[in-house]
């Protein structure tokens, strides 16, 4: 028998914690048990006649293991199947890339008048059909309305692809979802009455930048100049209809302090409410420290003002759960066992004029599409598709192997693996960002 690779020990006030992060169990481990472990990890064997029901507690938890497990191949097989998982498909749908704000952040490159039209939409529901026909085990299937902003094309759109949507998947075993990805501004009571009666788990996105004036001067439209107190009043609206909303709170080293102003917007919800809302907060990505390969790690720390900021949306975080919210960082601590929804195999992102793409977080351009709709509602991907989104992890980044997170970092999503040519570390090869992070994982398994 031999120590797993991914054992993680560290101290805390009443003795140590051990966690595996290949197999997500921990141990709490007296100063006298973590001693006799570190004593006996070269020849773990000889501690089960020291301390049997130890010894027993290790192996069940994965600590000990079997001389002859190749502990690497296993974490890139786990990682292979849940990308290959046949009980879901994700699909997203673009109904438009012309929005109603400009926002100065924004990847996206607006086309304006841009509408995906009846013939692509034909295409799309026999799509849907195909989905349905071809994936037999299926059991969950979410939809996803993108953009752009999805609410200027309400009645060309999305209304006789949901309802496309809820009438072919009416009586089968799935569990159904549509989330809507929006500024909120477009939302009137046709459009709540409509997904409030639509008979599907319905969730809404709807993002602040920041806390009154500074969310206004951020968010740019001249028929909206003070949208941030219209959506304050928008999510209360959806809230009060029983829908979901995740209020994603972009932000910068110069406006974290607004995100606990903006949670306080929420106080006079009900508990039931606030229960409703998922709170993510996310670091707008140019105002961020990411330069995340080893040439960049060698010649960039974290800065002081970095540390700031993240201590800032960790209290907002914090804030949040006491106010009875979720709260749902924007990548999983764990992407290995819940990747990003568009890394899966059954996962496709269709653009209003019929282009195809895997990952919504790019530019919908020709550089980065992947496939074409095809007027049968079939999908022409690109040849090498499958064996990008397959590629093991440790033939290409090397450091992977020798990594604690790779069991639950996996290396990143299918986008980041292919953004890099070179060796490269999602926490910028720092031990204590590791370590932060299983300590995160730790306490959500208390939860």
């Amino acid at each position: 028998m031999k120590t797993s690779r991914y054992n993680v020990i560290y101290s805390q006030e009443s003795g140590y914690i051990l966690y595996n992060t290949y197999t997500c169990q921990t141990l709490y481990l007296s100063s006298e048990l973590a001693e006799i472990l570190s004593e006996y990890d070269t020849c773990i064997d000889d501690l089960s006649s020291l301390h049997p029901s130890f010894f027993k507690a290790l192996v069940d938890g994965g600590f000990v293991i079997h001389n002859n497990v190749d502990e690497i191949e296993a974490v890139e097989q786990l990682r292979l199947d849940s990308l290959a998982d046949p009980s879901q498909y994700h699909l997203t749908i673009n109904p438009t890339l012309d929005c109603n704000f400009h926002c100065w952040y924004c990847y996206e490159s607006k086309v304006k008048d841009s509408e995906m039209s009846p013939r692509t939409i034909k295409s799309t529901i026999s799509l849907i059909d195909n989905i349905l026909c071809k994936n037999p085990q299926l059991k969950r299937f979410h939809l996803y309305f993108f953009g752009g902003e999805p609410l200027l094309k309400f009645n060309e759109v999305i209304k006789p692809v949901l309802k496309a949507f809820s009438e072919k998947t009416k009586g089968r075993d799935i569990f159904r979802t549509v989330q809507i990805t929006t500024n909120g501004a477009l939302l009137n009571d046709e459009m709540l009455s409509f997904f409030k009666n639509c008979g599907i788990f319905t969730a809404f996105q709807i993002t602040f930048d920041g806390y009154g004036d500074n969310h206004n001067k951020s968010r740019f439209s001249k028929i909206h100049p003070k949208s941030y107190q219209l959506l304050i009043k928008n999510v209360k609206k959806l809230l009060e209809k029983e829908i979901f909303v995740t209020v994603r709170v972009n932000y910068t080293h110069k406006n974290a302090e607004d995100l606990i102003r903006i949670l306080d917007e929420f106080k006079d919800c009900s508990e039931e409410e606030r229960k409703r809302i998922i709170y993510t907060p996310v670091r707008i990505w140019q105002d961020a420290t990411n330069a995340v390969t080893k040439r960049a790690c060698d010649n960039i720390s974290i800065n002081k003002s970095d540390c700031i900021v993240t201590a800032k949306s960790n209290e907002s975080i914090k804030y949040a759960a006491s106010l009875g919210m979720n709260v749902m960082p924007i990548n999983s601590i764990d992407s290995v066992r819940n990747p990003c929804k568009h890394s899966y195999v059954n996962a496709a992102s269709i653009n209003y004029n019929g282009d195809v793409f895997k990952c919504c977080a790019r530019a919908f351009n020709d550089d980065n599409r992947e496939g074409i709709l095809k007027t049968d509602g079939t999908i022409e991907w690109k040849d090498d598709l499958n064996s990008r989104i397959f590629r093991k992890r440790t033939d290409f980044n090397h450091v992977c192997k020798e990594c604690i997170l790779f069991p639950v970092c996996g290396g990143g999503c299918v986008q980041t693996f292919k953004d890099f040519n070179e060796e490269y570390c999602l926490y910028r090869f720092d031990e204590k960002s590791k370590l932060e992070a299983v300590k995160r994982l730790v306490s959500l398994t208390k939860m």
